[in-house]
């Protein structure tokens, strides 16, 4: 008999739990969020459901230019990395590593940035937008303007460089976009407008660079040699210097 009684026992214990815990249940969902026990629970849109809202974002026609511009040009620019041999006090030799950027101009890999970006550089690596990487060669250089022409092997790969416009017809007010790798953060976008037209720059104690163009589009440390574009996303000049007591404009953060 005591096992039955046992039996009997098991099962009114398991029958109040059950009681219990549909009570808890139905507590809750009428007073509160149960703990989610799955992603389900938590009610998160389906991946096509977000890619859906993402699309149906609603843009000003600047925005959508900005983006289109930016989707267009951002393959085109280069991260370029060097790297030198310096000695120390006691001759020791000390690696150094410089960084900035630069853009393809036609599908042979031909890439312009500044010259000060790959001087005295004893290797030159380039990462495209899509994250390829190339050995680079330094073909020429205009030291007086602070210009380089680089090259790569794509090794078949199809470029895609950017479009070259026209400086000579830009007007104070135009509004004009930035691309480069500042602080190492590859393919950053800034905007403005061009502040002025027609100043000397200089470049160094003995170095001027005649008619350039004054932008308040944020340039910072890495975006030396990128490409300021117009807004039909058309390279009109080549980021090189900024002026700054403190030596930056920043204009990004996280």
């Amino acid at each position: 008999m005591s096992q039955p009684r046992g039996i009997r026992r098991a099962i009114r214990l398991l029958a109040i739990g059950l009681l219990i815990g549909l009570g808890a249940y139905w507590m809750g969902s009428r007073h509160g969020q149960p703990n989610p026990q799955s992603v389900d629970a938590l009610h998160l849109p389906e991946p096509a459901a977000q890619t859906g809202a993402a699309s149906s974002v609603k843009l000003d026609e600047t925005e959508a230019e900005n983006v289109r511009i930016y989707k267009q040009a951002a393959p085109a620019v280069a991260n370029i990395v060097t790297r030198t041999v310096e000695y120390d006090f006691f001759y020791n030799t000390v690696p150094m590593e410089g960084a900035g950027s630069g853009f393809l101009i036609d599908t042979q890999g031909h890439i312009l940035t500044n010259y000060h970006v790959v001087e005295g550089a004893q290797t030159i690596e380039v990462m495209l937008g899509d994250q390829s990487r190339y050995k680079a060669k330094l073909i020429g250089a205009d030291t007086r303007n602070d210009i380089a022409l680089i090259q790569i092997d794509p090794w078949g790969r199809k470029l895609t460089p950017l479009k070259l416009g026209d400086s000579r017809n830009l007007m104070v007010g135009q509004r004009v976009l930035a691309i480069g790798n500042p602080f190492g953060s590859q393919s950053t976008l800034t905007t403005g407008i061009v502040s002025s037209l027609g100043r000397t720059m200089q470049t160094s104690d003995t170095t001027f660079i005649d008619e350039t163009i004054q932008t308040d589009a944020a340039i910072n440390r890495g975006n030396s040699g990128g490409p300021l574009l117009n807004s039909h996303g058309e390279a009109i000049g080549i980021n090189s210097a900024i002026y700054s007591p403190s030596g930056t404009t920043a204009g990004i953060g996280s």
